[in-house]
Protein backbone atom coordinates (compact mmCIF):
# COMPACT_ATOMS: atom_id res chain seq x y z
CA UNK A 1 0.00 0.00 0.00
CA UNK A 2 1.77 3.68 -0.79
CA UNK A 3 1.66 5.68 1.58
CA UNK A 4 1.49 8.72 -0.37
CA UNK A 5 -1.14 10.91 -0.48
CA UNK A 6 -1.49 13.07 -3.64
CA UNK A 7 -5.08 13.22 -5.48
CA UNK A 8 -3.31 13.97 -9.02
CA UNK A 9 -2.22 9.95 -8.54
CA UNK A 10 -5.44 9.20 -9.38
CA UNK A 11 -7.11 9.38 -12.70
CA UNK A 12 -10.89 10.20 -13.52
CA UNK A 13 -12.02 7.07 -12.95
CA UNK A 14 -10.55 6.73 -9.79
CA UNK A 15 -7.88 4.41 -11.34
CA UNK A 16 -4.37 5.09 -9.84
CA UNK A 17 -1.50 5.76 -11.55
CA UNK A 18 1.87 5.05 -10.99
CA UNK A 19 3.72 6.78 -8.54
CA UNK A 20 6.07 9.26 -10.30
CA UNK A 21 9.05 8.31 -8.08
CA UNK A 22 8.53 4.47 -9.07
CA UNK A 23 8.07 5.62 -13.13
CA UNK A 24 11.85 7.34 -12.71
CA UNK A 25 13.25 3.88 -10.85
CA UNK A 26 12.22 2.25 -13.62
CA UNK A 27 13.39 5.08 -16.56
CA UNK A 28 16.88 4.33 -14.26
CA UNK A 29 16.92 0.73 -14.22
CA UNK A 30 16.15 0.56 -17.89
CA UNK A 31 19.29 3.27 -18.32
CA UNK A 32 21.61 1.37 -15.88
CA UNK A 33 21.17 -2.08 -17.97
CA UNK A 34 21.68 -0.04 -21.40
CA UNK A 35 24.67 1.52 -19.86
CA UNK A 36 23.69 4.89 -21.61
CA UNK A 37 25.59 7.71 -19.42
CA UNK A 38 23.59 10.46 -20.10
CA UNK A 39 20.06 8.95 -19.57
CA UNK A 40 21.85 7.62 -16.54
CA UNK A 41 22.77 11.07 -15.22
CA UNK A 42 19.05 12.30 -16.14
CA UNK A 43 17.82 9.57 -14.06
CA UNK A 44 19.59 9.83 -11.06
CA UNK A 45 19.18 13.57 -10.95
CA UNK A 46 15.54 13.14 -11.46
CA UNK A 47 15.23 10.18 -8.41
CA UNK A 48 17.39 13.00 -6.42
CA UNK A 49 14.51 15.73 -7.14
CA UNK A 50 11.73 12.72 -6.02
CA UNK A 51 13.41 11.87 -2.74
CA UNK A 52 13.86 15.25 -1.77
CA UNK A 53 9.98 15.82 -2.39
CA UNK A 54 9.44 14.25 0.96
CA UNK A 55 9.63 11.04 3.96
CA UNK A 56 6.63 9.29 2.23
CA UNK A 57 8.55 9.77 -1.51
CA UNK A 58 11.71 8.25 -0.29
CA UNK A 59 9.90 5.11 1.16
CA UNK A 60 8.07 3.91 -1.32
CA UNK A 61 11.51 4.40 -3.53
CA UNK A 62 13.24 2.73 -0.77
CA UNK A 63 10.70 -0.53 -0.66
CA UNK A 64 10.93 -0.02 -4.41
CA UNK A 65 14.45 -1.52 -4.21
CA UNK A 66 15.97 2.03 -5.16
CA UNK A 67 18.74 1.42 -3.09
CA UNK A 68 20.22 -1.89 -3.97
CA UNK A 69 20.00 0.11 -7.64
CA UNK A 70 21.63 2.99 -6.15
CA UNK A 71 24.56 0.86 -4.11
CA UNK A 72 25.13 -1.55 -7.37
CA UNK A 73 25.45 1.64 -9.48
CA UNK A 74 28.23 2.78 -6.81
CA UNK A 75 29.87 0.05 -6.87
CA UNK A 76 30.31 -0.04 -11.13
CA UNK A 77 30.66 3.64 -10.97
CA UNK A 78 33.82 3.66 -8.35
CA UNK A 79 36.38 4.88 -10.92
CA UNK A 80 33.96 7.18 -12.81
CA UNK A 81 33.84 10.22 -11.14
CA UNK A 82 30.75 12.40 -12.84
CA UNK A 83 28.30 9.53 -12.56
CA UNK A 84 29.53 8.64 -8.98
CA UNK A 85 28.93 11.99 -7.77
CA UNK A 86 25.47 11.86 -9.16
CA UNK A 87 25.14 8.30 -7.48
CA UNK A 88 25.89 9.44 -4.22
CA UNK A 89 23.51 12.67 -4.18
CA UNK A 90 21.04 10.44 -5.23
CA UNK A 91 21.76 8.10 -2.40
CA UNK A 92 22.18 10.48 0.02
CA UNK A 93 18.95 11.84 -0.69
CA UNK A 94 16.95 8.29 -0.56
CA UNK A 95 18.34 7.68 2.84
CA UNK A 96 17.85 10.84 4.82
CA UNK A 97 15.73 9.58 7.59
CA UNK A 98 15.71 5.99 6.27
CA UNK A 99 19.15 4.92 8.19
CA UNK A 100 17.35 1.33 8.28
CA UNK A 101 18.60 0.66 4.32
CA UNK A 102 21.54 0.84 5.19
CA UNK A 103 22.89 -3.03 4.77
CA UNK A 104 26.85 -4.36 5.55
CA UNK A 105 28.28 -4.49 1.92
CA UNK A 106 27.00 -0.76 2.12
CA UNK A 107 29.21 -0.25 4.88
CA UNK A 108 32.17 -1.19 3.99
CA UNK A 109 31.77 0.18 0.16
CA UNK A 110 31.35 3.33 1.38
CA UNK A 111 34.39 3.09 4.30
CA UNK A 112 36.72 1.98 0.87
CA UNK A 113 35.54 4.81 -1.33
CA UNK A 114 37.23 7.06 1.73
CA UNK A 115 40.14 5.12 0.81
CA UNK A 116 40.02 5.24 -2.71
CA UNK A 117 39.23 8.65 -3.12
CA UNK A 118 40.96 10.22 -0.46
CA UNK A 119 41.88 13.02 -2.83
CA UNK A 120 39.12 14.10 -4.07
CA UNK A 121 37.49 16.66 -1.68
CA UNK A 122 34.09 16.47 -4.10
CA UNK A 123 33.49 12.73 -3.45
CA UNK A 124 34.85 12.90 0.25
CA UNK A 125 32.27 15.27 1.00
CA UNK A 126 29.43 13.03 -0.44
CA UNK A 127 30.61 9.71 0.86
CA UNK A 128 30.90 11.40 4.46
CA UNK A 129 27.57 13.23 3.97
CA UNK A 130 25.88 9.66 3.10
CA UNK A 131 27.75 7.86 6.33
CA UNK A 132 26.29 10.64 8.28
CA UNK A 133 22.96 10.13 7.09
CA UNK A 134 23.11 6.33 8.30
CA UNK A 135 24.58 7.02 11.50
CA UNK A 136 21.65 9.60 12.83
CA UNK A 137 19.15 7.73 14.82
CA UNK A 138 20.62 4.41 13.91
CA UNK A 139 23.09 3.09 16.67
CA UNK A 140 23.66 -0.10 15.45
CA UNK A 141 25.08 2.02 12.43
CA UNK A 142 27.19 3.91 14.33
CA UNK A 143 28.76 1.03 15.97
CA UNK A 144 29.28 -0.79 13.12
CA UNK A 145 30.99 1.71 11.44
CA UNK A 146 33.33 2.28 14.29
CA UNK A 147 34.11 -1.29 14.52
CA UNK A 148 35.10 -0.95 10.81
CA UNK A 149 37.59 1.48 11.18
CA UNK A 150 35.93 5.04 10.65
CA UNK A 151 37.24 7.54 13.64
CA UNK A 152 40.42 6.80 12.68
CA UNK A 153 39.44 7.63 8.63
CA UNK A 154 37.69 10.46 9.74
CA UNK A 155 40.75 11.80 11.61
CA UNK A 156 42.95 10.82 8.50
CA UNK A 157 40.39 12.95 6.40
CA UNK A 158 41.02 16.19 8.59
CA UNK A 159 44.44 16.32 8.50
CA UNK A 160 44.72 15.69 4.77
CA UNK A 161 41.59 17.90 3.73
CA UNK A 162 41.94 20.84 6.54
CA UNK A 163 42.06 23.06 3.70
CA UNK A 164 38.80 21.96 2.48
CA UNK A 165 36.38 23.33 4.68
CA UNK A 166 33.49 22.20 3.84
CA UNK A 167 34.73 18.66 4.14
CA UNK A 168 36.12 19.29 7.48
CA UNK A 169 32.57 20.55 8.10
CA UNK A 170 30.77 17.22 7.42
CA UNK A 171 33.29 15.31 9.01
CA UNK A 172 32.90 16.97 12.07
CA UNK A 173 29.35 16.56 12.17
CA UNK A 174 29.80 13.12 11.16
CA UNK A 175 32.51 12.93 14.07
CA UNK A 176 29.37 14.25 15.93
CA UNK A 177 26.91 11.66 15.51
CA UNK A 178 28.76 9.34 16.30
CA UNK A 179 28.17 10.69 20.00
CA UNK A 180 24.55 10.52 19.64
CA UNK A 181 22.68 8.58 22.12
CA UNK A 182 19.29 9.67 19.74
CA UNK A 183 17.80 5.72 18.81
CA UNK A 184 15.16 4.89 20.89
CA UNK A 185 14.68 1.58 19.94
CA UNK A 186 18.13 1.02 22.14
CA UNK A 187 18.16 0.99 25.71
CA UNK A 188 22.14 1.31 26.36
CA UNK A 189 24.20 2.93 23.68
CA UNK A 190 27.77 3.87 23.02
CA UNK A 191 28.10 7.15 22.89
CA UNK A 192 30.37 8.14 25.22
CA UNK A 193 33.00 4.91 24.43
CA UNK A 194 32.51 6.42 21.07
CA UNK A 195 33.75 9.85 22.35
CA UNK A 196 36.84 8.32 24.28
CA UNK A 197 37.62 6.72 20.92
CA UNK A 198 37.53 9.67 19.13
CA UNK A 199 39.88 11.24 21.14
CA UNK A 200 41.98 8.13 21.76
CA UNK A 201 42.14 6.00 18.62
CA UNK A 202 41.44 9.32 16.51
CA UNK A 203 43.55 11.63 18.16
CA UNK A 204 40.51 14.01 16.69
CA UNK A 205 40.11 16.27 19.27
CA UNK A 206 43.77 17.93 18.63
CA UNK A 207 43.70 17.53 14.86
CA UNK A 208 39.97 19.74 15.38
CA UNK A 209 42.19 22.06 17.79
CA UNK A 210 44.53 22.61 15.26
CA UNK A 211 42.52 23.28 12.44
CA UNK A 212 40.75 25.73 14.55
CA UNK A 213 44.36 27.63 15.12
CA UNK A 214 44.38 27.98 11.21
CA UNK A 215 41.70 30.41 9.01
CA UNK A 216 40.21 27.96 7.15
CA UNK A 217 37.27 26.83 9.46
CA UNK A 218 35.31 27.39 12.39
CA UNK A 219 35.21 23.24 13.27
CA UNK A 220 32.27 21.71 15.41
CA UNK A 221 32.97 20.27 18.91
CA UNK A 222 31.94 16.91 18.84
CA UNK A 223 32.49 15.86 22.15
CA UNK A 224 29.15 15.73 23.92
Amino acid sequence: MSIIQDPTLYGADGEKKELPVVTVLNTLKSSLSENNEQEILEGLSQLKLECDRDLAVRCTAGNSDAYSVLLSAVENFKDNVPLLKQTLTAKISLTNGQPDLLDNKGKELFLELLDLHSSNPDVLELVILFIRNTCIRHEENRQSYVKLGLIEKLASILKSQGNQSTVVMVTCQTLQVLTFDDDIRVPFGQAHEHAKRIVTEGNALKIILDLCKGQYVICLTVLP
